[in-house]
């Protein structure tokens, strides 16, 4: 603790917390066994495509990738590489303009409070990947809305693509971005960024396509229900519970109180 305390660079005690952060995560990721999922997944990382049955190849090709590990640790091992990346590119998104040491421990403190990140830090499932690249987009956005120039618009395109390799779900990322900033549909380097994004994502493409579209009819269709009522408060219910239920409140008042000025600032609260 004496130590932490000396710690004058707000970006150091952040890259040693998340450090620490990540050895924990490799120290779960060895000692809990796989779920249900994790054993699907580590199923068909042996056969690599560009698609499977229900999500797209970057979950299989992160647990394909750390198999010469061997055992849990293999499956999950680059599941718990991302989450120290993916919670910098956060940090470095909402972080002050006049950082100090007491922003960076809140923004440690908050992060290690939320059970859902203490969950996927270590579990290989497809929302490990989705986070990553969420975060990196909306990193990439930011730059993008500050400088608007074609190294932007790259970035933008690489994460859009990732997502898309990643979970379906990130669709409702790029969605809700546009949603909270309608002049992008006026910027034709948008336009060009979400271009080369499909451009990227066309071997996926090509086998949904080559496939009957399996995926999307499975999601769109074949997984459906008949609505009941229990579904919304399970999820709300949910939502408390993954999030800290105790944090919550402090979520709910620090959004009311800060208007979002900056257009990643909207996304985010979107």
């Amino acid at each position: 603790m004496r130590a932490l305390q000396k710690i004058k660079n707000p970006e150091t005690l952040v890259w040693l917390g998340l450090g620490l952060w990540w050895i924990v995560n490799l120290v779960q990721a060895g000692c809990t066994e796989l779920a249900d999922d994790e054993a699907y997944y580590h199923m068909f990382a042996g056969r690599l495509a560009w698609g499977y049955f229900d999500h797209p190849p970057m979950t299989a090709l992160l647990v394909h990738l750390g198999g010469f590990l061997g055992g849990e640790i293999g499956v999950r091992f680059f599941f718990t590489v991302l989450q120290p990346i993916y919670l910098f590119a956060l940090w470095r998104i909402i972080r002050p303009r006049e950082t100090t040491v007491r922003d960076a421990g809140l923004f440690l403190l908050i992060a290690a409070a939320m059970p859902i990140l203490q969950l996927y830090g270590f579990i290989a499932v497809p929302d490990g990947p989705l986070m990553l690249f969420t975060a990196l987009f909306l990193w990439s956005y930011k730059y993008f809305t500050e400088r608007s120039n074609w190294l932007a618009v790259l970035f933008i395109a690489v994460s859009l693509a990732g997502l898309a390799y990643s979970k379906y779900h990130g669709a409702l990322v790029l969605l809700f971005t546009v949603l909270s900033n309608l002049r992008l549909l006026k910027n034709p380097k948008f336009y060009a960024a979400c271009l080369l994004a499909a451009l990227l994502v066309i071997p996926h493409l090509w086998w949904q396509y080559a496939h009957d579209w399996v995926s999307l009819r499975y999601h769109l269709a074949g997984r459906n229900r008949d609505f009941e009522f229990g579904f919304v408060t399970e999820y709300l219910l949910n939502l408390f519970a993954i999030f800290n239920p105790f944090l919550f409140p402090v979520f709910i008042a620090a959004w009311w109180k800060n208007r979002a000025v900056r257009p990643v600032d909207r996304a985010l609260s979107c």
